[in-house]
């Protein structure tokens, strides 16, 4: 039997200077590292214009000026998407200017960036109870709560819910005596009061 060898071929690149040997692993190796390395330059460039121009939205955005925080939200984002602080503040001046949607899908993309960060479900949260979702809102303060679980606002927000919805009063009752401990701000420590009160006399007089 005749074994049939393939041929070895022998790649070669033209030029107006003659023939050259075409690249080898280690050329293209190189070629490689240098493109990740632009690659990587590129990317830091554009996170550290991306926080740049975050600041100055956060900046604008502390003195009312929400159409300059929006310019610079905006210019964050393009230069970089995975920003989730400028998700964050986009949210936060959409819901300022009645665009619920929008300051919901804000609130979602700066979630997915941030998994481990308690104030996009909580701000999501915000924005079902606002529309009357209690149930849905109450799902996103209880994810809220266990990536925070001493978060004041979230413990207030999901006790609210919950007597507004009429659901889990005794959790309720349990979050209100917890948020007691700590809060100070007249208005709400009123409310906590009164509302532990009535929840209190609610448990005692039902059989």
């Amino acid at each position: 039997m005749i074994l049939l060898r393939k041929p070895v071929v022998i790649l070669i690149l033209m030029t107006g200077g003659g023939l050259f040997p075409a690249c080898g692993p280690a050329d293209s190796r190189i070629e490689a590292k240098r493109e990740l390395e632009a690659e990587l330059a590129d990317r830091q460039q554009r996170q550290a214009k991306s926080f740049a121009e975050y600041r100055l939205a956060a900046k604008a955005h502390k003195k009312d000026d929400l159409k300059s925080a929006r310019k610079h939200a905006t210019a964050a984002l393009d230069a970089s998407d995975r920003n989730a602080e400028a998700w964050m503040l986009l949210g936060l001046i959409e819901y300022q200017e009645d665009r619920i949607f929008e300051a919901a899908s804000c609130f979602h993309r700066a979630g997915l960036l941030a998994p481990d960060r308690y104030e996009p479900p909580y701000n999501i949260g915000i924005l079902l109870e606002s529309a009357g979702r209690y149930k849905q809102a109450i799902e996103s303060y209880q994810t809220a709560l266990k990536l925070n679980p001493n978060q004041l606002e979230v413990m207030e927000n999901l006790a609210r819910c919950y007597i507004r919805s009429n659901t889990d009063l005794d959790h309720a009752k349990e979050l209100i005596d917890r948020a007691l401990l700590t809060e100070q701000r007249p208005q709400w420590r009123e409310w906590l009061l009164d509302q532990s009160r009535r929840l209190a006399t609610r448990k005692e007089s039902s059989p």
